[in-house]
């Protein structure tokens, strides 16, 4: 993955953001979103309005996905966890749904793993919706190096892969 040349930022004493180029300092978007996250891959999601919706831009602004959803995670492993109608789901650069919106929250991908939440517990599935590491989490973060931070009962500690404890 090549890294964007492209930065969300704001011009001074505004708030709309837009994306500045990291060589020449220069926005290249002009400032117009409410918020902006960083391009990985060429996308990044945009929403217009504080109580707007989500959409995807490329770096070239144009709009790829609509803006239509609640909330959107980074794009990471060709796939972005995306909230619509208060449940999380992953749809692809395409807008179409690879996993069906039926999570409480979701994260994104990382080394293949996602953390979502479903009836209050944590887990981690794979691209094909299946439940890699049960839900039996309060809390559950995307994979580093080989292993995924997770809480339980307010103690963190790592896990591998398949679930494994590392203290």
């Amino acid at each position: 993955m090549k890294e964007s040349l492209l930065f969300p930022c704001s011009k001074q004493g505004r708030w709309e953001k837009g994306y500045v180029n990291r060589e020449t300092n220069e926005f290249v978007i002009a400032p117009k979103y409410f918020s902006a996250q960083h391009f990985k891959d060429g996308l990044a999601a945009v929403k217009l309005e504080y109580n707007g919706k989500w959409g995807v831009i490329n770096e070239e602004d144009r709009l790829i996905i609509p803006f239509k959803y609640d909330d959107i995670k980074y794009y990471s492993e060709s796939l972005m966890a995306a909230k619509l109608n208060n449940n999380w789901g992953f749809i692809d650069c395409l807008d179409k749904i690879i996993i069906p919106f039926k999570y409480e929250f979701a994260s994104w991908f990382s080394e293949g793993l996602a953390p979502v939440q479903l009836n209050g517990w944590y887990g981690y599935i794979n691209k094909s919706d299946e439940v890699v590491i049960g839900f039996q989490y309060n809390w559950a973060a995307p994979f580093e190096n080989g292993f995924g931070e997770v809480e339980l009962q307010g103690n963190r500690f790592s896990v591998d892969k398949i679930g494994n404890k590392w203290f």
